[in-house]
């Protein structure tokens, strides 16, 4: 037996559910990996709510909500422990993020460089998910969405884990201070950025390093890449300086890869521009891609024009469809509010499905959906939308 639903893309499915209850949302569903995604996708939207199951789509997430300036809901679930929990963070260097406080052990899971090569390193075992748990979950993260964007009077817990221990029956809340030096560059959210005329393709590093005003001592500070700085080729043992991302080109004395032996989200200008500043721009940053310049105590932001995402829009909402559709919305919900409110949910797996479940009915202005992976038939028992996405039951 098969079902209709096996091998279909989970942002797919996702649209399906939330257009069956919803015909009122712009939908824009993106099956692509968050490492693809860069802050001009999200940079239009009002929160981000991020439901992955690995450290290294943590890190890089928290990168993004920082330079994107969108406050962002993390949630997340062990199973094995009865346990769900949430963290809230917003913007600005004030607020700390999740990422705050994280050891080197945290930042080698999610495969970042903390002194040693990073190849192969595991990302760490991942949250686990049942249905249960994902509705546990889910209710966390949906009470947060709406304190966040103001639908309710209820409190946001900016700065602040929840944690709901469903063995011991207890919710508990926790400060995350803000550490300094924070690996998430928290530079990157600091100002509003300035937006650059040119896109990627259209100009040379070194010229657009001119145009930010970034001398040899500034260094760049990226959102989304990381530049070997260092590599080796294993054939012929040459050392190599690529400064560029991964993959890297071919060994020029050899032709063989070269393996990377150290990675930076910074660099300083000078000490990389003889290798790159004639590359294109394109070498380091995409569309909607957004750096920092730091010189000395002066530290600035700019951001390329935002990609182009395929919204579909959804048709007006009638007053006469307010009154038969929404009259049992409870009364501390905004609908105005909802009505002017983008939503992002990254992470579409049983948590973020359990999450788009509690969000779907709700007219908001706008939901980006995005997760890179198919449904596989074993998964169908517990995962919140497939049924009703595909029209049914399985057949």
């Amino acid at each position: 037996m098969t079902d209709r639903t096996d091998g279909i893309a989970k942002a797919a499915l996702a649209r399906d559910h939330v257009r069956c209850r919803n015909p009122w949302t712009d939908l824009a569903a993106l099956c692509t990996d968050l490492d693809a995604l860069t802050p001009g996708h999200f940079a239009d939207l009002d929160c981000l709510v991020l439901a992955v199951d690995n450290e290294r789509a943590r890190y890089h997430a928290a990168r993004l909500g920082l330079a994107a300036r969108v406050p962002l809901v993390d949630a997340a679930v062990r199973a094995d422990l009865f346990t769900t929990r949430v963290t809230v963070t917003a913007p600005g260097p004030e607020h700390p993020c999740l990422v705050d406080g994280w050891t080197d052990e945290h930042l080698a899971r999610a495969g970042e460089d903390v002194g040693v090569p990073c190849a192969g390193l595991d990302n760490g075992p991942p949250y686990g998910s049942t249905l249960s748990m994902a509705q546990a979950g889910a209710a966390l993260a949906i009470h947060q969405v709406l304190a966040l964007t103001g639908v309710t009077d209820e409190p946001a817990w900016v700065g602040h884990e929840l944690r709901l221990d469903l063995h011991a029956g207890r919710l508990d809340r926790f400060i995350r201070p803000p550490v300094e030096g924070c690996a998430a560059d928290h530079v990157l959210g600091a100002a509003a950025p300035v937006l650059l005329g040119s896109t990627p393709a259209d100009t040379s590093l070194g010229a657009l390093m001119d145009a930010c005003g970034a001398g040899p001592d500034a260094v760049v500070v990226f959102a989304t890449a990381a530049v070997v700085t260092t590599a080796l080729c294993p054939a012929c043992s040459r050392h190599l300086r690529p400064c560029r991302p991964l993959p890297l080109d071919p060994c020029r004395g050899c032709g063989a890869p070269p393996a990377p032996l150290r990675r930076s989200r910074r660099v300083r200008w000078g000490d990389v521009a003889p290798v790159v500043a004639t590359a294109a721009a394109d070498t380091w940053f995409r569309a909607g891609d957004r750096f920092a310049i730091l010189d000395g105590a002066t530290a600035r932001t700019f951001s390329f024009a935002p990609p182009a995402v395929a919204w579909e829009a959804g048709r007006p909402l009638e007053e006469a469809e307010v009154a038969a559709r929404f009259t049992r919305l409870p009364r501390r919900y905004d609908l105005t509010r909802i009505r002017r409110t983008r939503l992002g949910l990254v992470g579409l797996g049983h948590l973020g499905a359990a999450i788009l479940e509690g969000l779907a009915p709700l007219p908001w202005a706008g939901l980006l959906l995005a997760d890179r992976d198919q449904i596989a038939v074993h998964n169908l028992a517990a995962y919140a939308l497939a049924a009703s996405a595909a029209g049914g039951a399985p057949s």
